[in-house]
């Protein structure tokens, strides 16, 4: 029997802690006495956590899989706080994207977990990597955001479990778990130019962690700008959004999308709908790395910028064809207000992408 994640109980911010069973992860269940090995942040459809073979990178939820509801548990805030708060917090957890997991940094927890000392370097591990989100919102789930471990996590008074998140798993959720996760090929491309950027960074003695020092390393030394940019260009990091067309083609053309649909036997209006759920996010999200990259190539003019910016609109005009798709399918539904705010968010893009 597997378990997943149930996606439509999970909210912004919310923290999965599970217990692994790899070798690494036994070495951290002896050295922090706990089950938990593991943490990862929730930022609406999406997780982003650290992983020694990986950084810090995002995870689609549902290719979690865990060996019973034992082994994974979800914590949340026991106070709300505003959306616009959980928004920045995630939003910070985003921008360490690319960063390199320490595993030195990681040890030093079990003596500097009670302490106050100050992180080491600007690398990361996962229960790090969620203390410090939080903590740039003032919220301090631990006593050392920079060393602390899942089991500290797990025990935070700020945070209770949030029951009903964990359900047994579907064949069709396990066959989607096992098969290949394109996150992995853009993890890979990503990571392939960061690092090459790294490499002239560091002979110039700047230290470059995630995409974000990247944009200040070219602000202090803009000769690079075409070096890096042609590093972007040869890894097909540009290009990768188009995977989903080719895993996916029935989200781009209305009758495939039905035809898709019908042999599922799923109702189209549910289809529609469970489909659209990811998108309002997915908008807000590369609406402000859109918005980010147009002003700094508009106050530099480095084509890094440039080039990010034809990114973030390319894939804005993809969500737009997968919305035109739902909003052509769904029009035997009384769902009036559904109708609504499909085309709204088809005229957001517009006006943004203009």
């Amino acid at each position: 029997m597997s378990y997943i994640l149930d996606m439509s109980k999970l909210q912004l911010g919310d923290i999965v802690i599970s217990s692994g069973t790899s070798l690494g992860a036994q070495f951290i269940k002896i050295g922090t006495l706990s089950k938990d090995t593991h943490a990862m942040l929730y930022t609406d459809h999406t997780m982003i956590h650290a992983v020694p073979d990986g950084g810090v990178f995002s995870k689609n939820p549902q290719r979690e899989l865990f060996k019973s509801e034992e082994h994974v548990r979800v914590l949340r805030l026991k106070e709300r706080i505003p959306h616009e708060l959980l928004e920045l917090i995630c939003d910070y957890a985003r921008s360490l994207v690319g960063a390199i997991y320490s595993v030195k940094e990681a040890i030093r927890t079990k003596k500097s977990a009670k302490t106050l000392d100050g992180a080491k370097t600007n690398m990361q591990f996962c229960s790090r990597l969620i203390a410090q989100s939080y903590a740039s919102q003032n919220i301090s789930l631990v006593n050392n955001v920079n060393y602390c471990s899942p089991k500290e996590l797990g025990n935070s008074t700020l945070l209770q479990e949030a029951i009903g998140c964990v359900r047994k798993a579907s064949q069709e959720d396990i066959a989607f778990a096992k098969s290949p996760d394109p996150t992995v090929e853009n993890q890979r491309r990503t990571y392939e130019w960061l690092n090459k950027t790294r490499d002239i960074a560091k002979k110039l003695d700047f230290n470059v962690q995630t995409m974000n020092d990247v944009s200040t390393f070219l602000q202090y030394y803009p000769q690079n700008d075409t070096s890096v940019c042609d590093f972007i260009k040869k890894s097909g990091y540009l290009e990768h959004y188009n995977v989903d067309l080719n895993l996916n083609p029935h989200r781009y053309d209305d009758k495939l999308f039905t035809e898709y649909f019908k042999e599922k036997q799923i109702p189209l209006e549910e289809a529609v709908k469970g489909e659209f759920q990811k998108e309002p996010g997915l908008i807000n999200h590369m609406n402000k790395n859109y918005q980010v990259h147009s002003q700094m190539y508009a106050s530099t003019n480095l084509e890094y910028h440039a080039i990010h910016v034809k990114l973030y609109q390319d894939i804005l005009l993809f969500v737009k064809s997968r919305l035109i798709v739902l909003y052509q399918v769904f029009t035997t539904s009384i769902d009036t207000k559904f109708k609504a705010q499909l085309f709204l968010l088809i005229q957001q893009i517009e006006q943004i992408v203009i």
